[in-house]
């Protein structure tokens, strides 16, 4: 967003005080918009680290699944760790079974 609005300051047919109060109220906006980044980062690293250190997370009907063991990932690897980390041969974040049948979708999976 930042790299758009200095093109744009630079780009558009004005006198050269209005580039320059362009450009200045540019930058007074740029610190909010890498704050408002940053914290969303932090956040996100936060969720994600409690959730792949967590035992366990619930099924719909309410059974607990435990994360932590041995898994296989639809490519075929097998490999151990938390049931919610992404596969270390193809990256793939999948859905969990739980002993009832239900899946169990997985909070951290990329939208794509």
């Amino acid at each position: 967003m930042t790299r758009t609005v200095f093109f744009w300051v630079l780009s558009v047919k004005a006198s050269l005080s209005t580039r320059l109060l362009l450009l200045a109220l540019a930058l007074s906006i740029v610190p909010f918009t890498l704050t408002v980044d940053a914290l969303r980062l932090l956040i996100g690293g936060m969720r994600e680290r409690r959730l792949l250190m967590a035992p366990s997370v619930r099924c719909p009907a309410g059974h607990d699944v435990v994360l932590h063991g041995g898994w296989r990932c639809s490519c075929g690897v097998v490999f151990s760790g938390s049931g919610l980390s992404a596969c270390p041969a193809c990256g793939e974040r999948s859905y969990l079974m739980c002993p009832c049948g239900r899946s169990v979708k997985n909070p951290l999976r990329r939208r794509g």
